[in-house]
């Protein structure tokens, strides 16, 4: 009778055991949305990003709890390649650099899909001639068209804010008049 006993509590662990409903909150690091944000990356360097990723209802908090809409933001990435060169992201430590970004996706199953990407940011300045290593983290969250609806940019933007301000003090040149 023991062993029955036994073997019934075996077979329904089991059966319970094998259970491949996902439950609760599930992380992922190569899926279809961590993926996206690698590839908005590379855009971004190469400077072809078009903005395709962003819902044209995004909300864009950069560092700030007062968000900026899509055209800003899209000006706002155009505006880094007009004030830095060789500019460059990386995750790793020294000469273990493995990826542009530390990229994952979490889907809370009552709120959504929230994208978290970590990585260090380099520039040099065109009108410093500064180079600078900025530490950045970022976060999205994903509406139901598979678009990021908001975006949260944490990182020190002191070195953005000074390299644009020399851009603004610099005179044009006046017309020549002949």
């Amino acid at each position: 009778m023991k062993k029955q006993i036994l073997s019934i509590l075996f077979i329904t662990a089991l059966f319970i055991g094998c259970d491949t409903e996902p439950v609760g909150v599930q992380v992922t690091f190569d899926d279809e949305k961590s993926n996206a944000l690698k590839e908005a990356y590379v855009k971004y360097l190469d400077q072809t990003f078009d903005g395709d990723i962003w819902s044209e209802d995004l909300q864009f908090y950069g560092n700030s709890t007062e968000p900026i809409g899509y055209d800003e933001a899209i000006s706002l990435i155009g505006a880094h390649h007009e004030l830095y060169d060789d500019i460059s992201m990386s995750w790793g430590d020294g000469e273990e650099v493995s990826e542009i970004a530390f990229i994952q996706t979490i889907n809370y199953p009552e709120y959504g899909y929230v994208s978290q990407a970590w990585f260090t940011w380099k520039g040099t300045g065109k009108f410093s001639g500064e180079t600078v290593e900025i530490p950045c983290h970022i976060g999205y969250l994903w509406g139901e068209d598979g678009k990021i609806i908001n975006e949260w940019q944490h990182s020190d933007q002191t070195h953005f804010n000074a390299e644009l301000a020399l851009s603004l003090a610099i005179p044009t040149s006046p017309a020549v008049v002949e």
